[in-house]
């Protein structure tokens, strides 16, 4: 697994940073809608091609029922190497318009604009099976984690998030999304598939330290570090 001190560093970061607050947003997905996570870091001196993609890919896009519902501020990158200052959410409101999106024979010429206005452009998309509500309020704080499955252990990871659920909520913290086996999208050779997205909301501050030095998490923190080949851990704040 990447970055093996990572519990050092948490620590650390832990310490040294809080969530920022911002103006409370709430988030509804029908069943049969898909959610879209979004990480994006524009190329210098591409805003005039970022501008075109936005006049033409996205009301293109909205016609098939897409919307951006969230943007959430980062404001700490804890654990690797996601540098995106912001993490898009979108919303499209039935997933056989979105496959019929991409079927759609003006997408692939604005789809190849992206390789010349962005450095990486990663899109996580799932539907939803039931119904989801999310609400990112003033008064809490997030933390965002990306990971790929050890296929070596590939439980592992899922037995961490379940174990450590009773450390987690004394610590003022809880589950409010996982985003598991995500389509995946992007023009990066250097990008990697995610397994599991996961969202997580704390009642302060400092409940992400608390957590991670609780003995009851101590003892299962051995299966994140087997359970994942890459892991990414962001601490986030939604956007006005």
């Amino acid at each position: 697994m990447k970055n093996r001190n990572w519990l050092m560093m948490l620590l650390v970061l832990c310490v040294c940073s809080a969530g920022v607050k911002a103006g409370e947003s709430a988030i509804n997905f029908a069943p049969g809608a898909a959610m879209q996570v979004i990480v994006a870091i524009g190329k210098e001196n591409a805003e005039d091609i970022r501008r075109e993609y936005y006049n033409t890919a996205i009301p293109l896009a909205r016609s098939y029922g897409f919307s951006t519902v969230a943007r959430l501020k980062v404001d700490k990158s804890l654990v690797g190497n996601i540098t995106a200052p912001v993490i898009v959410i979108g919303k499209w409101e039935d997933v056989d318009r979105w496959q019929a999106f991409q079927n759609d024979p003006r997408w692939p010429a604005l789809k190849a604009m992206r390789a010349k206005g962005w450095q990486q452009l990663d899109l996580f998309t799932k539907a939803l099976d039931s119904s989801l509500a999310l609400n990112f309020s003033p008064d809490k704080f997030y933390t965002l984690a990306f990971a790929s499955f050890n296929p070596e252990h590939p439980g592992d990871y899922t037995k961490y998030l379940h174990n450590i659920q009773a450390p987690l909520g004394e610590a003022g913290g809880k589950f409010i999304h996982k985003m598991i086996q995500p389509g995946f999208d992007t023009h990066s050779e250097s990008a990697q598939q995610v397994s599991q997205i996961t969202l997580v909301e704390w009642d302060s501050a400092e409940g992400l330290q608390q957590l991670l030095t609780s003995p009851d998490y101590l003892k299962h923190k051995h299966l994140l570090e087997t359970g994942v080949t890459d892991f990414a851990f962001l601490r986030v704040s939604a956007m006005d």
